[in-house]
């Protein structure tokens, strides 16, 4: 047992060895792929621009004492309105409002609705290209919903908190993300390869390899010249020379 864990254990540090013989690559791998990473993320992706609003439930009380019952009430029409507000009656609404060149499944994508837990508070958010139609559609799904509402459940339980805000900066794509994964990707990845490439190795390159994956020792080496493979490579030659030589005559 402790044979094989020295035997990992140089093999470990021969490993290591080897990524950091290589590791230029990577450095240089990592800041080509961060450069590819920003300029896709700002030529190739559509900016988004993200609208805010909030819309409250009016309780029929208006004392701030709720039971809870009635509490458990609220939460349960809060989910209702929650789901309500992405249903086909209100997409439809906002596309005709607005005149919009997109579907109801596009525009459904763009919007997005959540409810804080415990409370009767319920939050729009609208993602488009133009940050001006992002506050136009955002407020329009909150017009649209308060009308159908008094319109349908004879009710005034839910009005406008916070009107959509005009974005000034895009909500997405964000471009630091992008710049930071492409230099991960480009630093790891090569890493990987090389330590794969390592580890699939089975030359035998040194005394260590030999005796390690065969378990036999070395004796000794025999010292490699290129001057003396060059001198045996021409005499080799020579003699083939000769007999073309001679077959010539």
């Amino acid at each position: 047992m402790h044979e094989i864990n020295q035997d990992l254990e140089i093999n470990t540090k021969e490993l290591v060895f080897v990524l950091l013989k290589r590791i230029w690559i990577s450095v240089i791998a990592a800041v080509l792929c961060a450069v590819i990473g920003t300029v896709y993320a700002t030529n190739y992706i559509t900016p988004m621009y993200s609208s805010r609003a909030r819309l409250y439930i009016i309780g029929s009380q208006n004392t701030g004492m709720f039971s809870s019952s009635e509490l458990s009430a609220y939460a349960t029409l809060t989910k209702d309105y929650v789901n309500l507000i992405r249903s086909r009656t209100i997409l439809e609404g906002v596309v005709e409002s607005n005149d919009l060149d997109i579907g109801i499944n596009q525009l459904n994508s763009c919007i997005s609705v959540s409810s804080p837990e415990n409370t009767r508070i319920i939050d729009v958010s609208v993602s488009y290209p133009d940050p001006l139609m992002a506050k136009k559609i955002c407020d329009s799904v909150c017009s649209e919903v308060q009308r159908k509402v008094i319109e349908r459940m004879k009710s005034e339980q839910i009005t406008v908190w916070d009107w959509g805000n005009l974005p000034a900066y895009p909500s997405s794509p964000n471009i630091r993300e992008y710049t930071m994964y492409g230099a991960a990707a480009g630093f790891f990845i090569p890493l990987a390869l090389f330590a794969i490439l390592y580890i699939f190795d089975d030359s035998l390159i040194t005394t260590e390899n030999v005796e390690t994956r065969l378990g036999v020792n070395v004796i000794g080496t025999i010292p490699y010249s290129k001057a003396l493979s060059g001198r045996r490579t021409r005499s080799d030659s020579k003699p083939q020379d000769n007999q073309k030589s001679e077959k010539k005559k």
